[in-house]
């Protein structure tokens, strides 16, 4: 079966045992195999952390199973979940809609009751985690981070290495 090039990364121990969060210890993710054990992720987190859409990583193949060892490059996403407890209520589909209207991609999971966000680069971070904020303050639905993406800290490291 031809996937346009794509392949399957696998993300391994996702489980944090204490919070027994996620609900699942691996995760599989489409990615773009650049060569020299690189890929580029082509699709949204759900459940791992420290990485986003469009992010270079390294891999291992394990027995023909490519396997996540680190991550080579970020490029600007950032990623965050959005948890309800019941689905197709108006108030949370509206909250998904505003966030979509803002510029962000998302992919959900109706099996665990949760939507991965991805934030491009060209959406300010903050105005969407003030959405969200706000969401969970009106008991619309909960979030947490997978990944942060900051563009002040490129800065930072650009000008560190005189780029």
């Amino acid at each position: 079966m031809d996937f346009g090039g794509l392949v399957r990364i696998v993300f391994a121990g996702l489980t944090d045992e204490i919070e027994a969060w996620p609900p699942v210890d691996s995760e599989t993710l489409w990615a773009e195999p650049l060569g020299n054990s690189l890929c580029r992720l082509d699709n949204i987190p759900s459940f791992a952390r420290g990485v986003a859409f469009n992010d270079i990583v390294k891999v291992d193949n394990v027995n023909g199973e490519l396997i996540f060892r680190s991550v080579d490059r970020h490029c600007g996403h950032s990623t965050y979940r959005l948890l309800y407890e019941k689905e197709g209520l108006p108030a949370v589909d509206d909250a998904i809609a505003q966030i979509r209207a803002s510029g962000c991609s998302t992919e959900g999971s109706k099996k665990w009751q949760m939507v991965a966000i991805d934030i491009p680069p060209t959406v300010v971070v903050d105005q969407i985690y003030a959405m969200m904020e706000e969401f969970e303050q009106r008991q619309i639905l909960g979030f947490e981070e997978g990944f942060y993406f900051d563009p002040r800290a490129k800065a930072k490291e650009a000008a560190s290495d005189g780029g």
